[in-house]
């Protein structure tokens, strides 16, 4: 269940003082490495012409020490959560935006497709009178991000670089 267990969740009261926003966004930046090494194999995508293309690979850098990496959609969507939340937190609180809005519509786009392509059918409702959020204590059934995770952050795949979500 996507409870306070779960290293991702983010508590309610997150966005009452810019020290707890900032301290959350701190720790998903920690959990959140999206790329993982390429060891010298390529692939391929799907294009918006319907055509198979080749994908490259992104460069990341850890220091002088650079390496090509592919980037997993799952860990993406959760940088835009992260960006999301580290966002709305700094505006509360009259703070300085630090995303550019070409960048909250990328990240937007990107959610919107996820939940797009995920059609999650499950029917959920307010659970007690007085309930504000839908779906509140209703576990859902999906795939395990963590177990994706942990494949991810097996030291055969694991891309471990500069991690900053911004200056």
């Amino acid at each position: 269940m996507f409870d306070k267990h779960d290293p991702y969740y983010i508590e309610y009261d997150v966005f009452e003082s810019i020290e707890k926003t900032e301290k959350a966004v701190q720790t998903l930046i920690d959990l959140d490495y999206p790329g993982i090494l390429t060891h010298g194999k390529n692939t391929t995508y799907l294009g918006a012409d319907g055509l198979l293309h080749d994908l490259r690979p992104t460069i990341a850098y850890q220091g002088e020490v650079h390496f090509p990496v592919y980037f997993i959609r799952a860990f993406h969507q959760m940088h835009c959560i992260i960006i999301f939340t580290d966002e709305y937190g700094h505006r509360v609180h009259g703070q300085k935006t630090k995303w550019d809005p070409e960048h909250m519509a990328h990240c937007i786009n990107i959610l919107r497709e996820a939940v797009s392509c995920l059609a999650d059918a499950s029917v959920a409702s307010f659970t007690y009178h007085g309930d504000n959020h839908i779906a509140h204590d209703q576990q859902s059934r999906c795939r395990n991000y963590m177990a994706l995770r942990n494949w991810a952050d097996d030291p055969e795949r694991a891309a471990r670089y500069e991690n900053v979500i911004h200056d």
